[in-house]
């Protein structure tokens, strides 16, 4: 049953000519590409990488320090074009906001809105749509060669490859039985 799956990885054709590629055999998973990579964009965009997950590597993985570094960054071009006219007391001398200053408020909004999931959770719908996991997912694996695609997902199932082939073999055992028994 696994090997209709996956084989044969390219068309073959039954006939000669164009009838002949219209009824070429294809393994299932691959004769259904687009259909198969929806499905498999969809799992990952959802099961796999949600915003909720991807929320939590970004403000605790291991590279936080470039979002703060990133944060830093825009804390200093942008707060003294909002606040031009303040004197601030938590500057340099030369009266500019320092880069350590800028880490410092930038470390304290991400561990609160690490620590505290409900601020960013609505953010998630959204964060799907900019993203475009699934679609991305999806064109990506469409446009593999077959055998690329096959690579690609063969690996999910060898890991329980054995299983169901003897799951395989007793549901073919009993159905033969039954069939002794019945007929």
């Amino acid at each position: 049953a696994l090997k209709i799956m996956f084989a044969p990885v390219e068309p073959v054709a039954l006939l000669p000519g164009r009838l002949g590629r219209r009824l070429a055999v294809q393994g299932l998973f691959l004769r259904r590409q687009d259909e198969v990579s929806d499905d498999f964009g969809a799992f990952v965009s959802t099961d796999i990488l949600p915003p909720s997950i991807l929320w939590r590597a970004l403000l605790t993985g291991p590279r936080v320090d470039q979002l703060l570094d990133t944060i830093a960054l825009a804390i200093l071009e942008e707060v003294p074009l909002i606040f031009r006219e303040t004197v601030f007391t938590s500057t340099s001398d030369s009266g500019r906001w320092s880069f350590k200053f800028a880490r410092d408020i930038a470390d304290q909004v991400v561990q609160g809105l690490a620590a505290d999931v409900d601020i960013i959770s609505p953010t998630y719908e959204y964060v799907q749509q900019q993203l475009e996991l699934r679609k991305t997912i999806r064109n990506a694996m469409s446009s593999l060669p077959s055998a690329k695609f096959e690579r690609v997902l063969h690996p999910v199932f060898e890991a329980d490859e054995s299983i169901l082939i003897a799951v395989g073999s007793i549901l073919g055992g009993c159905v033969g039985l039954a069939q002794a028994i019945i007929g």
